[in-house]
Formats: C-alpha cells, structure tokens, sequence
C-alpha cells in the first residue's frame, strides 16, 4: 500500500541509505511508533528532522541519513519548528518531560479531554 501524499527525499533516503537501521522508526523525543499503533498500516513510517535546516544547507551539501536526519512524528516535528529558533531534540524532549510532570502534579491541568 502505497501512501497517499508519498514520501519526500529525506524519507526516501532514511529507508534506503540506512537511517532505520541505525534509528528506527519511532520518535526521539516522545517515543511514538506508528506500527505499534496502527499495526501494518504505520509500518515502517516516521517523519525525519534535519538536524542541520534546509535552509541553510547549500546546493553541493549531500545529507548523510546517519547524522543529518533523526526520526520523530508529525507533533514532535512541528514542535521542534514552531518557533525560530527552532529546538533542538533533547530541548524539545525536556520540555516534553518537564510537562509530563507538571500533568501528573496538576491532572486538571493536563487534558482537554476529560
């Protein structure tokens, strides 16, 4: 089954030059996994966050899979690129925890669902 918006160029290279060996497929920051949610259907998918911005890599960079690109999902990416300057992963997942702990102090405080 193919998926319907298609995976960019830095998906296609973390499948095919090695970043699921080295990484995976679930998220650096809040350990999401697709398979482990939705079975086969988010089977070896996960979004992929350069570490060093497209924006400032210049036309003859080549990304290296292994230490360019680190798995994460839809929510943590957009995160990581909601505000400039952009957080770096261990500053997202930090926030991340950080949070998680003041949820479990404050549980009001923590869900929208009740």
């Amino acid at each position: 089954m193919q998926a319907v918006d298609g995976p960019n160029s830095s998906q296609l290279e973390w499948h095919q030059i090695g970043g699921k060996t080295n990484y995976g497929f679930t998220c650096m920051v809040c350990g999401f996994n697709f398979s482990a949610t939705f079975g086969s259907r988010g089977s070896d998918y996960i979004h992929v966050h350069h570490l060093v911005p497209l924006s400032e890599i210049r036309e003859n960079y080549v990304v290296d899979p292994i230490n360019d690109l680190n798995p994460v999902c839809p929510n943590c990416h957009a995160m990581i690129h909601r505000y400039e300057p952009m957080l770096k992963i261990d500053e997202l997942k930090l926030l991340l925890h950080e949070m998680a702990q003041n949820n479990a102090m404050h549980p009001s405080r923590g869900s929208a669902v009740s």
